[in-house]
């Protein structure tokens, strides 16, 4: 089983080194040195002097779901574990990227239609653009874990793709 090595950054984010055995310039010699001396030979080169809670663990440890991965910290044995508070704003901040597409959209339909003086496709142009504006906020994204702020933030992506 591969080994990956975990450390906290000074400004709290973590990393995952993946130590590269089968790699011929990883200078990885099995006949000459255990996996400890190799993985302490990565450490030495490749993590930073100032960082923090450096622990080597199994790679099936390190969560495979890599969509909220600038909201992981080492949580219960040094593990990963996902900052909720951090994963909902990642979470919004995908969202807004999509917002601001459709909102840009929209513009143009509302512009036509006052164009055309149609009140009634003005209306439903500016509720769509509120709703698409209050997505960020939807209370699906108070999720408690993980795979229910993905799901959220999924169907709320498409929802607001769909306007």
């Amino acid at each position: 089983m591969e080994k990956r090595i975990i450390y906290t950054n000074t400004d709290g984010t973590i990393c995952t080194v993946t130590p590269a055995y089968n790699d011929r310039l990883s200078g990885y010699k099995p006949d000459e040195e255990t996996e400890a001396e190799y993985l302490q030979k990565v450490i030495d080169k490749s993590i930073p002097v100032d960082a923090t809670n450096v622990h080597i663990c199994n790679e099936n440890e390190v969560m495979a779901d890599r969509t909220f991965r600038n909201a992981w910290v080492q949580g219960v044995n040094n593990l990963p574990e996902t900052d909720m508070p951090k994963a909902k704003v990642i979470a919004q901040d995908k969202i807004r990227e999509t917002r601001n597409k459709k909102l840009q959209e929209l513009d143009v339909a509302y512009q036509r239609a006052d164009e055309e003086a149609n009140t009634t496709k003005k209306a439903e142009v500016v509720a769509k653009k509120q709703i698409a504006r209050d997505a960020t906020a939807d209370a699906r994204l108070d999720a408690t874990d993980e795979a229910g702020l993905k799901t959220a933030m999924e169907i709320i992506i498409s929802e607001v793709s769909a306007l």
